[in-house]
């Protein structure tokens, strides 16, 4: 998802493309996830490896990617499942040099709805307008038929799955930087995945439930100013607690 300036005063910039757009307090971070993208520590364990790119739907239609179908039968045993939580209840502290700033509006939308939570920007050394963290919540999933109906557990393959599909929709700008990897926020699996937009650079997570997905995101600019923001999302992802 990507964010730009609001209407505050401030120029207008595109941020977090990854999932700025509802800041999911970005953590997008992406490279504040330990082993999550080229580039981007984590701040988390690393888990298993990805083998699909994962994705944002960058474009400005609304629409959203179909599942490709047959991934997971239900009743097989999953050996890394998706938790059975309530991600709207999700927890974080905000990190030194980044304020609450309402100068940022979603452009694009991972999913059919979203609910923008949170969006700090930083104020750091050498820090530009356009870097930030972000936190969206999604309320409802569209698995399709990568998900078999009334299956109990769903697996992390799936929400690769998932990820990899937002890429793929008609208009998007959004560019994928190397591979995906299995990271873990607050203790559940998450997609962490680098991207770029239209000069800005992005790390994003994907932290999925059963039925919800909250993206995280950090976004920047300038080179000058990435160790200083990375540091921040470092701090901001070693934060997040879910109930």
């Amino acid at each position: 998802m990507r964010l730009v300036g609001g209407s505050s005063g401030r120029p207008r910039h595109r941020t977090i493309a990854l999932g700025l757009s509802i800041a999911v307090l970005i953590c997008g971070l992406a490279a504040c996830t330990a082993s999550d993208g080229p580039d981007g520590p984590d701040g988390t364990t690393a888990s298993p490896e990805a083998t699909t790119t994962g994705g944002d739907d960058g474009g400005t239609t609304g629409a959203t990617p179909s599942g490709t179908g047959g991934l997971l039968e239900c009743g097989q045993e999953v050996k890394d499942s998706l938790g059975d939580v309530d991600l709207e209840g999700v927890t974080w502290t905000t990190p030194a040099d980044f304020y609450e700033s309402d100068d940022f509006v979603s452009v694009n939308d991972y999913e059919e709805q979203n609910v923008e939570l949170w969006v700090a920007s930083y104020e750091g050394p050498e820090a530009t307008t356009a870097s930030a963290i972000a936190v969206t919540f999604y309320p409802a999933v569209a698995w399709g038929d990568l998900v078999v109906g009334g299956c109990a557990q769903i697996p992390i393959e799936a929400a690769l799955a998932r990820v990899a599909e937002y890429w793929e929709v008609p208009g998007t700008t959004d560019v994928p930087v190397g591979e995906p990897t299995i990271v873990r926020i607050g203790g559940q699996p998450a997609i962490a995945h680098d991207f770029t937009f239209e000069g800005t650079q992005a790390h994003g997570w994907w932290l999925y439930s059963n039925t919800q997905l909250l993206h995280l995101q950090c976004q920047w600019v300038s080179e000058a100013e990435r160790p200083g923001l990375e540091a921040g999302c470092d701090a901001f992802l070693e934060s997040v607690a879910i109930p």
